[in-house]
Parts: structure tokens; C-alpha cells; sequence
């Protein structure tokens, strides 16, 4: 921690000389973009002061305008891409923008296609193409987006189908399409974005880094403090069934370093909460039992690029399930 400032002191260009006319001017030059910084961060839409920039509306959708095809089946593209960026996402999702720009956003661009003839005001297919900047964010936003209803379909990396529109994602990309003339149009529309789109990198950690517990029951993102865990980032929780008992199994995929970080700060939160730990040995494997008063008797336990913690008692099924993980 820095030593406590000395009030009495004050820097030199202030305290010592310049205090001229000039001076006043040159400090109010100083403080403006200050200001004005902390009023954008501030305002309606509390934007994170990590996502602000000044690129002009739109800027920063501006590289999906060319990854939509010329055609959709027989549809055509009904007037011009529309862009949309972190600034001026709102004009576009008003009373949403906030959910997307703290799932990590970084563009979005818009598109409607219509049978050839047919009005501006009446597109029979609606492509919202999203940025998410990395896969793990555009997984976290289709789960939260998904209703309880939806079915999943075979588009992209997963998709799910709801009414008259489809979601998916593949890559780093998000996609959300609606069609006013019925499913089958949307479902075209994705499979035909993707191709669009093109082969991208793809990150299954959602489902590779879970052991077989049991039936899955559901799967969600959670970006940062995961059950009010500030150390807790870029979660992704499943959701099992054993026998009877359902529970919560979460995993964060990361460097060995970031693990490593992570381990000290929980076992640091938990001796200040005065929550009692207690650590078991399988074989090569160490486990740490957690004795909470909050969340219940739960484990966790970590190999070189993962953190798992399951939010059940300890016993001898999960050690067998855990023995070469």
C-alpha cells in the first residue's frame, strides 16, 4: 500500500511558481477529459470505465458488415448492414445494452432480408451477428439468452430454437436470428450465417472439463463473482443429478498461474470468514473439504490449467470420478 499523501504538500508546477494568469487555464485543460471520462462512466447506461471509448457510432461493428451472405435462400438483403458498437449499442437493444457490454461485447452488426419487391418495413428474416470477443463470453450469452422452452438444433458450435427465431454460436460470435414468417426461415438463415462466417476456433471447455457425475440437468456462464466471489471470473456451472440429489459442479478454465491465484485467494477469504477447511489425499490427488456455513459442505480440488469445485459432500463416488482427472 502506497504511505498516506502529506496534504500540506502540493505538486511543484502548482505550489512553486507559474501562478500567473496562464496557470488556471492550464489546470482547467488538465481536468475537462477527466470529467468528462467520469460522466460517461457514470451516466444512464453505467458503462464499465474498462469498455469506453470514443469510436464513432458504429465503428466497431463495421468488420461484421462483410461476413453476411449476399443471399439467404431466395431472400436478399434489405437495404444496408447497420452497425453497432459499445457507444451506441443501446440505440439498438434499449434496457439490454448493459447485459451484453458486461458479458464482454464488441460489436454487433444487423441485417434483414426479404423476398425481392417486398417493403422496407417488412423483412421476413432479422440477423443479429454479435461479437463477443471470445467464444467462453458468446457461450455465456447464448445460456443466459436461451429460454427454459427453447430446443436445441445443430447450428454452429450449439443452437437452440424458440418460436420464430433461432440463437447460436460459433466462435467468438453470437447470433440471434427472428423470422415473421415462420422457424424453418431462421433455422436457413443461422445455417447459412455460419457458413458465411466460416470455420472459427472453438472452445468446449464447457463441456470437456466435466467429469461424468451423474445426469446433466443444465449449464450457464457466469462472468464474474460467482456466488459474490470477487476471484470467482469466467464460471461455467452444470448442474447434476445423482440418484436423488441434484447439485452444482463449477469449473474455471485458466493458466496454471491464474489457478494458482485463484487457490490463494479463496483460501484467503475463507480464513477471514473463519469458514473451516480441511485437506484429504486419494492417491496422487488432494482435495479440500470446505465446512460452509453459507453454501454447505462442498469440495474443490485443481490439476494444472483447472479449478473444480462441487457443491456436494466429499464421499467415495466422487473420489473414484476424480482419480485421474
Amino acid at each position: 500500500m502506497a504511505p498516506p499523501r502529506n496534504p500540506s504538500s502540493k505538486p511543484p508546477s502548482l505550489s512553486e511558481g507559474g501562478g500567473g494568469p496562464g496557470s488556471g487555464i492550464k489546470v482547467t485543460l488538465l481536468v475537462i477529459p477527466l470529467v468528462v471520462i467520469a460522466l460517461v462512466a457514470w451516466d444512464g447506461r453505467h458503462f464499465d470505465p474498462g469498455l469506453v471509448d470514443f469510436k464513432r457510432p458504429g465503428e466497431g461493428g463495421n468488420h461484421l458488415a462483410g461476413l453476411f451472405p449476399k443471399r439467404v435462400g431466395e431472400l436478399q438483403p434489405l437495404g444496408t448492414i447497420r452497425t453497432f458498437g459499445k457507444e451506441n449499442l443501446y440505440e439498438y437493444v434499449n434496457g439490454h445494452a448493459e447485459f451484453f457490454l458486461g458479458a464482454g461485447f464488441d460489436s454487433l452488426a444487423v441485417g434483414e432480408f426479404a423476398r425481392p419487391g417486398t417493403d422496407r418495413q417488412a423483412p421476413a428474416v432479422t440477423i443479429d451477428l454479435y461479437d463477443m470477443g471470445t467464444p467462453l463470453n458468446a457461450f455465456g450469452v447464448l445460456m443466459d439468452e436461451a429460454g427454459e422452452t427453447s430446443t436445441p438444433v445443430e447450428i454452429g458450435a450449439m443452437g437452440f430454437a424458440g418460436g420464430k427465431g433461432v440463437s447460436a454460436i460459433h466462435g467468438r460470435y453470437y447470433l440471434k436470428v427472428a423470422s415473421f414468417t415462420g422457424a424453418e426461415v431462421a433455422t436457413e438463415a443461422a445455417k447459412t450465417m455460419v457458413t458465411a462466417i466460416g470455420p472459427q476456433p472453438q472452445d468446449d471447455s464447457w463441456q470437456r472439463g466435466f467429469p461424468d457425475f451423474g445426469t446433466p440437468l443444465g449449464v450457464k456462464f457466469v462472468k464474474e463473482n460467482y456466488r459474490g466471489m470477487p476471484f470467482f471470473d469466467n464460471v461455467i456451472e452444470k448442474s447434476f443429478k445423482r440418484e436423488e440429489e441434484s447439485f452444482q459442479v463449477f469449473l474455471i478454465a485458466a493458466t496454471p498461474e491464474k489457478v494458482a491465484i485463484i487457490t490463494r485467494e479463496l483460501q484467503n477469504f475463507l480464513t477471514v470468514e473463519e469458514i473451516e477447511t480441511s485437506r484429504e489425499q486419494e492417491g496422487e490427488r488432494f482435495f479440500v473439504r470446505v465446512h460452509d456455513r453459507y453454501e454447505g459442505e462442498w469440495f474443490f480440488l485443481t490439476n494444472r490449467d483447472h479449478f473444480l469445485g462441487v457443491f456436494s459432500p466429499l464421499d467415495d463416488f466422487f473420489k473414484q470420478k476424480l482419480s485421474h482427472y
